[in-house]
């Protein structure tokens, strides 16, 4: 990590109490598309990091499109490559192993009778390596030629594939598992039988930890009725079912998971007791669950339903991990569409839009638990957000442990925070705004704005923080982004 600390303007905090403001360092901006793109930071590497976006399709496009960008320490971009597909392939996923990307795309050959699994390489130099297979499941026709779903360890040392044939009538669910080292060799590979009757859409999501064991996280519930799941952890030898019950009366309403340091796997979400859950707007939450299993997976060390005074809206962000805590972090966030107002000039392409799509995130809460499941606290922070055709990129929050504490940082007008009176305030900026939260107690240390956030946000600033786009880079360094409609940036903060 000192390739990262050299460019950069080293800060430490003497206080969190005093309550510093961090370091920013950012890239100058760079061209983007005009279309809003999914964007993730998929890995560091000791030299720079490695940037994925995804491009919806056009109307003349068949699938979206994928780029891969390379910045250095100094957040100067040195390659950016398209990585899009080819129509024949499909495209699987893009997971960073070994230090690198590697995109995974498979291909039905009706000649072989088979759906082949590929990982292609994304070499240093923004080049690809050749295609290679890694499995292959028997499929009859491309119409049934099932799919595969992978993921890699956190550490990035472990691959693995779960292979999903098409439905089959009267049969259980029956999937291939395999596990792969970071050089893609084959650790192991099995076959198992499911305790659920196989269903035409299947949802399975699968997990790795750094010691090589298996989660799935499974729905089993009916498509059409309240959302039921359950784990299963497999060890390589033994397939073991964990069921998520929160009580016949309580519907979840959101789902998430996460590895802890030591590879405990968690599972939590918000419940709701309203009986229609089918329109998602307005929903009140009324509680919270969280299971928590061992890094064997082969037991579940608690699991805790435990109701709350009513929120609404309520959307889980992230769950983070403090000593033997568990912290869940929501948000209150909906969004909303409707027409646009037609301008009666033909000519006026800007009115071309057909929906006119508006993005709300509200309040911030943190739920804290110990190690028994035991709610230690329910802490909220104020946060008024509210943005139009940007897909809700300006409106969430960044969310991390930085010594010890829990830093929350998003965007909010900035006279709020320059500790002046104001009567009226025509055309308010924005700005990123911190809060400090204890993580063990709960408690909210301060909040301050950042107005030294070297030109994004605030009146002279241009661009405004992505706060959900964040990678740790090490313990006091983490890797973020800024945008507006046609540009961005991407900087170093340093705490």
């Amino acid at each position: 990590m000192k390739h990262l600390l050299l460019p950069l303007c080293v800060f430490t905090w003497s206080s969190f109490i005093k309550a510093q403001e961090p370091v920013f360092a950012w890239s100058r901006a760079e061209s983007k598309p005009s279309t809003q793109v999914d964007v993730k930071i998929l890995g560091y590497d000791g030299q720079g990091y490695y940037l994925l976006t995804k491009k919806p399709p056009a109307a003349n496009e068949f699938s979206s499109s994928l780029f891969i960008d390379y910045f250095n320490n100094k957040n100067e971009r040195v390659f950016s490559v398209n990585i899009t597909p080819s129509n024949q392939y499909d495209y699987v996923n893009v997971l960073y192993i070994k230090s690198r990307p590697y995109l995974f795309t498979s291909l039905f050959s009706k000649e072989a009778g088979k759906n082949v699994l590929y990982s292609t390489e994304i070499k240093p130099d923004g080049s690809r390596g050749n295609p290679v297979e890694l499995m292959s499941m028997d499929a009859d026709r491309l119409a049934s030629r099932g799919r595969f779903e992978l993921a890699a360890s956190p550490d990035g040392s472990k691959l693995l594939v779960m292979a999903q044939p098409d439905f089959r009538k009267n049969e259980n669910e029956k999937n291939q598992l395999s596990l792969f080292n970071s050089g893609f060799e084959k650790i192991w590979n099995t076959v198992q039988i499911f305790p659920y009757e196989w269903k035409r859409s299947v949802d399975n999501s699968v997990f790795i930890n750094d010691q090589g064991t298996v989660f799935i996280l499974k729905r089993t519930g009916a498509k059409n009725y309240a959302p039921v799941y359950s784990v299963f952890s497999f060890d390589g030898k033994d397939l073991k079912e964990f069921k998520i019950e929160t009580g016949e009366k309580k519907k979840i309403l959101s789902i998430s998971q996460a590895f802890s340091s030591n590879g405990d796997f968690a599972v939590a979400g918000y419940y709701s007791e309203t009986g229609n859950i089918s329109v998602t707007i307005g929903i009140p939450s009324h509680g919270s669950y969280v299971y928590r299993i061992d890094s064997t997976g082969s037991s579940l060390i608690f699991s805790a339903v435990n109701p709350f005074e009513k929120r609404k809206d309520l959307v889980l962000k992230k769950i983070l991990f403090h000593q033997s805590n568990i912290v869940l972090l929501g948000e209150v966030y909906w969004a909303s569409s409707g027409s646009v107002k037609r301008d009666p000039n033909p000519y006026n392409l800007s009115t071309n839009v057909t929906q006119d799509n508006t993005y709300y995130g509200k309040d911030i809460w943190l739920d804290g638990f110990d190690e028994k499941g035991k709610p230690l606290y329910n802490t909220s922070i104020e946060k008024d957000n509210t943005s139009k055709n940007d897909n809700g990129t300006g409106v969430s929050y960044f969310g991390a442990l930085v010594n010890g504490k829990i830093v929350v940082i998003y965007n909010d007008f900035g006279y709020k925070y320059d500790g002046k009176k104001h009567v009226a305030v025509a055309m308010p900026s924005k700005i990123p705004v911190m809060s400090y939260v204890d993580a063990q107690t709960g408690s909210l240390i301060k909040t301050i704005g950042l107005f030294n956030s070297d030109g994004v946000g605030g009146r002279s600033g241009d661009m405004l923080m992505r706060p959900d786009v964040f990678l740790r880079a090490d313990e006091t360094h983490y890797i973020i982004r800024a945008e507006n409609i046609l540009n961005y940036k991407m900087g170093i903060i340093s705490f």
